[in-house]
């Protein structure tokens, strides 16, 4: 189970509970130690609309590969499992679990060819289960809409630019709408 939220800068972006976050396939930290569990609330009109929400998620082990391309990106791979995720409405108190499962992230960050990092964009091709929160400030995709939490089992692509906006460029197999499920 991947748990990916997106939010400006990337220092916010991700949430620990998953087995890759943003934050660590963005900078490029590769460990095998792991992630530590979180609580994140999400006012309304951020993960969902028409309601506050928390995910709160167990810890993960992760196994990450840090290598360059034939054409000198930088590509982190990682693998591994995790501890469920339980999305709660905070205001009615329902709540869904998304199951604990294995997963498969390949983060390439495209460089531009210039020197600035902040024209970079990193492609995220995420295989297994993926709990993807679009913000507000998210372009959405695919189906997904910003300010929404989906879970998707399957396969997504989706690119992240340097303000931290993400993009979903596709998204393949079985998609469950959370907010939807926890709408009183």
């Amino acid at each position: 189970m991947s748990v990916t939220t997106s939010r400006h800068p990337f220092a916010h972006r991700a949430l620990t509970t998953s087995i890759t976050t943003i934050a660590a396939v963005t900078c490029l930290v590769a460990t095998s130690a792991p992630a530590t569990a979180a609580i994140s609330v999400f006012p309304d009109g951020e993960a969902c609309v028409g309601c506050d929400v928390s995910l709160d998620g167990g810890d993960s082990k992760r196994n990450t590969r840090t290598f360059m391309d034939r054409d000198g990106n930088t590509v982190v791979l990682t693998t591994g499992a995790a501890e469920s995720v339980v999305v709660t409405n905070l205001e009615t108190g329902e709540s869904v679990t998304a199951p604990a499962r294995g997963v498969r992230t390949r983060a390439t960050t495209n460089d531009n060819g210039t020197a600035s990092l902040a024209d970079d964009i990193t492609t995220f091709e995420i295989t297994g289960n993926l709990l993807l929160v679009l913000f507000s400030s998210d372009i959405g995709g695919a189906g997904l809409t910003p300010s929404s939490t989906t879970l998707i089992s399957g396969r997504t692509v989706l690119t992240v630019d340097a303000m931290g906006v993400f993009t979903v460029q596709s998204v393949s197999g079985k998609t469950t709408d959370i907010c939807a499920a926890l709408a009183p």
